[in-house]
């Protein structure tokens, strides 16, 4: 009985201690809008480890892989740590030769898997199946580390949750309307050398509860099953993100 319960143990603490790093954010279509870039300069695409743990954890010999006929596609170096509470960006430019974060592989913008997998390349952490994604918007975890993967702008390197400070007023890009708003929202987009690329709805925690990548030049948004309360329109153009707070009541 003691060696059955000391099993049981040891494998809820095996699990338990893979679960503290995710796969927290990824982009498969990067350029150079996002003024993301590599050690190189280069824009790649790049994948988000996060520790949601408060212990460093070493990374050594665990994998990373897009094929799940070749889960051990990628190593991590040994010794590559991820720290407490950190978060790890992973380069998918198919160069290794750029450094050791950077995969044998690239990440597909029409859609694929990642696979996170340990030492023994049948143990899987995590796979994480995803469809087609959009130039310059990032899939990531909402609420950060836990949470379903939604698009958003990217929050490279960084938490998910909340509203970016370094948002633009929205009334310079379109105008919304009305605002208390009780189950439409109007959007007109205003003369301007730049273009919508990306819309969300936010609510007041950070999480997106909306998504638009194709836009009219004025168009509505139904909020009808909208709850009653606080929420941020936020824009992403080709050179900007703007954001506007609104009611719904």
């Amino acid at each position: 009985m003691k060696l059955i319960l000391s099993l049981c143990f040891t494998f809820l603490l095996f699990f338990q201690i893979n679960a503290q790093v995710v796969i927290n954010e990824f982009m498969a279509s990067n350029d150079t809008l996002t003024m993301i870039t590599d050690e190189e300069g280069a824009y790649e695409d790049w994948i988000e480890l996060h520790n949601t743990s408060n212990q460093a954890f070493d990374l050594s010999g665990y994998h990373l892989s897009d094929k799940a006929n070749n889960l051990d596609k990628f190593a991590f170096a040994d010794g590559q740590m991820i720290a407490a509470n950190g978060y790890l960006i992973i380069w998918c430019d198919e160069d290794s030769s750029d450094g050791p974060l950077h995969t044998n592989f690239r990440l597909s913008s029409a859609g694929e898997n990642i696979f996170f997998t340990g030492p023994d390349t049948l143990d899987v952490i995590q796979t994480v199946s995803f469809g087609p994604q959009e130039t310059n918007i990032s899939y990531a975890r909402i609420p950060n580390g836990t949470g379903d993967f939604m698009f958003r702008a990217p929050t490279f390197n960084s938490n998910n949750d909340g509203v970016a400070t370094k948002h633009l007023p929205l009334n310079t890009i379109a105008n919304i309307y009305p605002n208390p708003t009780s189950d439409a929202l109007f959007v007109e987009q205003l003369l301007h050398n730049e273009q919508l690329q990306a819309l969300f709805i936010l609510d007041a925690m950070g999480r997106q509860t909306y998504a638009q990548f194709n836009f009219d030049q004025q168009f509505s948004i139904d909020l009808s099953n909208y709850q009653v309360g606080i929420y941020f329109v936020e824009i992403q153009t080709e050179k900007n993100n703007y954001i506007q707070k609104i009611q719904v009541h």
